[in-house]
């Protein structure tokens, strides 16, 4: 309804936003048509475009094409900030009740392969750092939401920022202050330490880049970073009492990655280049190796035994070449340092936690990002040259 009137289609003008994503599709397409347990062929490239593209880059995509203004931007903040209003509230109420009505609707459907395995990888029932229960909400695993959550922070930092030297984002920001303070016990909830660094570096570099405009408001500068220290010192001072009591605590280890890592070496062989293809974690469910096969814990494993050095490579210059259409774009650079930010806060998760599926709301926070970005500079241009035509009537006058 918002944008019933809107001609939104305007390729021509964001061939840098577009680049990327067509150069990532390349180095990533060996894998979908020629990989052991790829599709093959026409196939595999129908199987990229309909799942894969459409499932992390489209959302983006469309939003960015929708936005033409501030106003677009801050109506899509809104229903963003809206969405994750709900979703911690979901995450209180799993968090108090100790059920997930929706994960109970998955085990009822749930299906058993011909090797009598269940194919529902359930993580809900894990206690950790003191947790009975590990808040997912309506994601479909703990870190991903805690991730996800992080980066949604960062986005609605924009509009507070601008509250100081604007009034008329006043009242929105005193929601948002709302929704982050929510959004931070579900990250503490999630009790994943992932989302609790990723959320405690992007915080404290939100800080650190508008310390000025925070000091100008103490109580909420301070309370900026009691929000960045709960996490974090819970985590520290929950490690320091299982080492102490000399219990070990659930979760990720050195020792997991080393063998992550051989795994994936002896697994992979002669497929070093182009991996096993997208599809080839289904095989492990035949192989009873699917245990180890689904506990890479980086994004370096998850891609290099998927889509090979092929697709590392080309996920090195999705992010490159994406980051660089902000930071080295004229006009200011108020946005270009949120989206560094996010960007940070979304590499720490998929490099830590191997977290690839919170890529779709790293490029729909980008592709906002981006499109306010052309906003800005083109209205600076148009300042420049309204300029310059004055300097020019004064100079012939």
């Amino acid at each position: 309804m918002y944008n019933s009137k809107k001609k939104v289609i305007d390729i021509g003008s964001k061939g840098k936003y577009f680049w990327p994503v067509l150069i990532f599709s390349l180095f990533v397409l060996p894998s979908y048509t020629m990989s052991k347990f790829s599709e093959g062929e026409l196939r595999g490239i129908y199987l990229y475009f309909s799942y894969y593209f459409i499932e992390q880059f489209l959302p983006g995509i469309i939003i960015m094409f929708l936005i033409r203004s501030e106003e677009d931007f801050l109506f899509y903040l809104k229903c963003i900030a809206f969405c994750v209003f709900v979703m911690c509230l979901f995450g209180f109420y799993e968090f108090i009740t100790s059920s997930n009505p929706f994960l109970a609707y998955i085990r009822t459907i749930r299906t058993v392969n011909s090797f009598g395995t269940n194919e529902l990888i359930e993580y809900s029932d894990e206690s950790r750092y003191g947790f009975s229960r590990r808040v997912q909400s309506t994601v479909w695993h703990p870190i991903a939401y805690g991730d996800s959550l992080s980066m949604y922070i960062i986005l609605f930092y924009i509009p507070i920022v601008k509250a100081y030297t604007n009034k008329k984002y006043s009242k929105l920001s005193n929601y948002l202050y709302v929704i982050i303070v929510m959004a931070l016990i579900n990250i503490v909830f999630t009790a994943s330490r992932t989302p609790w660094i990723a959320t405690a570096v992007s915080l404290t570099l939100v800080q650190i880049s508008h310390l000025k405009n925070f000091f100008k408001r103490n109580f909420v500068f301070k309370a900026a970073l009691v929000g960045i220290a709960i996490p974090v010192a819970y985590m520290a001072i929950m490690e320091l009492y299982n080492y102490l009591s000399k219990t070990e605590i659930s979760g990720s280890s050195y020792s997991m990655r080393i063998d992550q890592f051989n795994f994936i070496i002896n697994a992979i062989g002669s497929s070093l280049y182009i991996g096993f293809g997208p599809s080839s974690i289904d095989s492990f469910y035949k192989t009873g190796s699917f245990a180890d096969a689904l506990g890479f814990e980086s994004i370096l494993f998850v891609f290099l035994f998927y889509y090979g050095v092929l697709g590392l490579i080309g996920l090195g210059i999705l992010y490159y070449t994406s980051l660089r259409n902000l930071i080295n774009k004229n006009g200011k650079a108020f946005y270009r340092g949120f989206l560094v930010i996010i960007f940070i806060s979304h590499f720490i998760a998929v490099m830590i936690s191997g977290e690839l599926r919170t890529l779709r709301v790293f490029w729909m926070i980008y592709s906002m990002l981006f499109a306010m970005q052309e906003i800005n500079t083109a209205q600076l241009n148009l300042i420049a040259k309204e300029k310059l035509a004055k300097a020019k009537e004064l100079m012939f006058s």
